[in-house]
């Protein structure tokens, strides 16, 4: 998909504009049920969690509102809203889906792997490792998002590196 052009889109958004939305959900759904997944485990919350934040954002712009970085606010928002259902849920959720961590390049078994050793992390570390490298985030967006000093996203994402390496034996792909 053609790369959008953030600015413009958040113009057309301010202006009520149904098929903006559509290009922005299209851009980034996949990547955000990904993250919420991650997060709560559960595909149909994550997926609900999705469609209210995109309703949300639709309904905060076309307001008149205003944001900066939509691709920050819609982590933001699906971080707030994963962790916010998860609060006042009861039930208890599932283990991770495979789909979590999509790739081509990588077998069902590494795939398998990869979601173990992350789920061995604490929370703030594995969702700082699923900015980082899975979604391409800066520490500087990722310390935004979270709302955390950038050099704590620095310190958190090397120890978290150093877990995974750990837990894999010393292996080092760098």
């Amino acid at each position: 998909m053609v790369q959008i052009n953030e600015s413009k889109m958040i113009a057309r958004l301010r202006s009520g504009d149904i098929t903006a939305l559509e290009y922005v959900y299209m851009e980034y759904a996949d990547r955000l049920y990904s993250f919420s997944l991650s997060i709560c485990k559960s595909k149909e919350t994550a997926e609900d969690i999705i469609a209210n934040v995109f309703l949300m954002v639709y309904n905060y712009l076309s307001s008149g509102k205003q944001i900066r970085n939509l691709k920050s606010f819609l982590y933001t928002s699906v971080r707030n809203a994963t962790y916010d259902e998860i609060k006042f849920s009861s039930r208890k959720e599932p283990l991770p889906e495979d789909d979590i961590y999509k790739s081509n390049t990588l077998d069902i078994c590494e795939k398998v792997l990869i979601t173990l050793l992350l789920d061995r992390l604490p929370s703030d570390e594995r969702e700082i490792i699923l900015l980082y490298c899975y979604e391409g985030f800066l520490h500087k967006e990722i310390a935004n998002i979270l709302d955390i000093p950038e050099g704590t996203a620095r310190w958190k994402y090397r120890n978290a590196i150093a877990k995974l390496k750990t837990w894999m034996g010393g292996v080092d792909n760098d």
